[in-house]
């Protein structure tokens, strides 16, 4: 794929991201008023019913009703901005010259991932399994934004499969070598063709499914910026499992 036509997609994202942005801000603004000011004016209602004024009577049921929704609009907002910052980060060509390098935990960087992953039901966020090696943490050196939005869209692709597939978890895992650090998450969910395995990485790849197809792409960028590299294996049907290896911190 040529240069100009990443680009070209990147300003269309920057641009579209930027309204959103601004529209999702004054929702979340106008929300946290309106919860800051209830709990004040509902107050103010039980005060005058108890002092036996006319007022409509509200149940205590549609009040619980009214909290939720505020809950669920705070909410709705949080994923949709989550979603466009992951939009446009896919979008971006990485160049490893612009990228501001630290020393970053692989589980400080899952830990906010997986309270950062915009769930559409607690079902959904029940599906993540954390295996006991996730305790087995490693440095590396990276850019501790970019991975938690690379394990965000790794997350998206699992759970759209297992949800396509109607069944299946996700585990997480590291594992430590004398020559690399591995992060591993596998969901068995509905698997990929073998015929896709060597194309998956590639841009807009898949952009005709469940998203714009440049979510693995930005992921191979990335892993490769950092020096590292990230592959698939996968039996249809049965499992998918990407496994992401960085270099040893001595080796950054």
């Amino acid at each position: 794929m040529e240069k100009t036509t990443i680009d070209y997609f990147e300003v269309i994202a920057r641009s579209v991201a930027h309204e959103l942005r601004t529209s999702l801000t004054t929702i979340k603004s106008g929300i946290e008023g309106v919860k800051d000011y209830i709990p004040l004016l509902i107050e103010a209602y039980q005060t005058a019913a108890s002092h036996g004024l006319a007022v409509p009577e509200i149940k205590t049921q549609h009040l619980n009703m009214l909290m939720k929704a505020l809950d669920f609009s705070e909410k709705a907002a949080f994923c949709t901005s989550s979603y466009v910052n992951m939009l446009v980060t896919n979008m971006t060509k990485i160049n490893p010259e612009l990228l501001t390098f630290e020393t970053c935990s692989i589980n400080e960087c899952l830990k906010e991932t997986i309270k950062q992953f915009p769930y559409k039901s607690e079902e959904q966020e029940n599906l993540i399994v954390n295996s006991s090696n996730i305790e087995k943490d490693f440095l590396f050196k990276g850019n501790k934004h970019l991975i938690i939005n690379l394990l965000l869209n790794l997350l998206k692709n699992a759970l759209y499969h297992i949800q396509d597939a109607a069944k299946g978890k996700i585990t997480i895992w590291t594992e430590t070598t004398d020559t690399h650090n591995f992060l591993y998450i596998k969901d068995t969910g509905k698997g990929i063709n073998p015929a896709e395995i060597n194309l998956i990485f590639n841009p807009f790849y898949g952009a005709q499914q469940n998203n714009i197809g440049m979510g693995l792409y930005f992921c191979k960028e990335l892993m490769h910026a950092l020096q590292g590299d990230i592959t698939c294996t996968s039996d249809e049907g049965i499992y998918c499992q990407f496994t992401l290896s960085f270099p040893l911190l001595s080796t950054c």
